[in-house]
C-alpha cells in the first residue's frame, strides 16, 4: 500500500512520465485490465480478441500476454512477483519505487480528485491507476473506447495463485474504485467486467 509520506514527497523521476507517452496505451479499440483476484480465472477462456492487455502487480504470472504492467505499491520490491519481468512487457511504476528498469513512471496522491491530469488517485487500488491511465489515453487519443476488467474481485480473500490476501472481507477501496469507474463512464469510456466482482460494473 501507499503511505501518505511516500505519496506527499515523491522521488524524482528517473524515467519518462507516462502521461507524456499515453499514445503507447492507445493502440487498440479495447483493453483489458488484469487484476490478481481469484476470479480472474473465470475470464481467461473468454477474453475478447485484439485487446490491449494491461496487468497489475502479480498479474505478470498469469498465462496471458501482457503489453504492460502497472505497479503502485511502494512495498512491491518485497513481493515474490516484483522481479518477474517479460521482455515484451512495458513496466509502468510509481516514481517512488525508483526502479532502475521502469520504462515509464507516474505519481499518485491520496488527496487528488479521481481524475486529475498527471496525478493519479492513490486510494482506489493499483487497478484504479491502470483504468485511469487508459481513460486518459482515450480522452487524448480516442482509444481504447472500452476497458474490460478481469480479476478485480475487491473482496473474497484469495488471489488467483491460491495465496490469501491481507483483507479477507470487502476491500476498503471499493467505494473509491466505484467512484473512479463512474467518472470514466461519465467521460465516455465504456467499462465492463469479465469476472465476478463486488464492483458496480456491468458484466460483458
Amino acid at each position: 500500500m501507499l503511505d501518505s509520506a511516500t505519496i506527499t514527497v515523491c522521488a524524482p523521476f528517473t524515467r519518462r512520465h507516462i502521461f507524456d507517452h499515453l499514445d503507447i496505451l492507445a493502440t487498440h479499440d479495447e483493453a483489458i485490465v488484469f487484476g490478481t483476484g481469484k476470479n480472474v480465472l473465470q475470464a481467461l477462456d473468454r477474453l475478447p480478441p485484439d485487446c490491449y492487455h494491461m496487468g497489475v502487480n502479480g498479474a505478470v504470472d498469469l498465462p496471458v500476454h501482457l503489453d504492460s504492467r502497472v505497479i503502485l505499491d511502494t512495498n512491491a520490491p518485497r513481493t515474490s512477483w516484483f522481479n518477474h519481468r517479460r521482455d515484451d512487457m512495458l513496466e509502468i511504476h510509481h516514481a517512488a519505487l525508483m526502479c532502475p528498469w521502469s520504462d515509464y513512471q507516474f505519481t499518485a496522491h491520496l488527496d487528488t480528485p479521481y481524475m486529475q491530469w498527471k496525478s493519479l488517485y492513490g486510494d482506489a487500488t493499483v487497478s484504479g491507476c491502470a483504468v485511469s491511465l487508459l481513460y486518459w489515453a482515450y480522452k487524448y487519443y480516442g482509444k481504447p473506447r472500452r476497458v474490460y476488467l478481469a480479476g478485480l474481485d475487491m473482496g473474497g480473500g484469495k488471489y488467483f495463485n491460491g495465496y490469501s490476501t491481507m483483507t479477507p472481507g470487502t476491500w476498503s477501496q471499493l467505494p473509491n474504485l466505484n467512484g473512479l469507474i463512474n467518472e470514466c463512464l461519465y467521460g465516455g469510456l465504456d467499462v465492463k467486467t469479465l469476472s465476478d466482482t463486488l464492483l458496480d460494473v456491468e458484466h460483458a
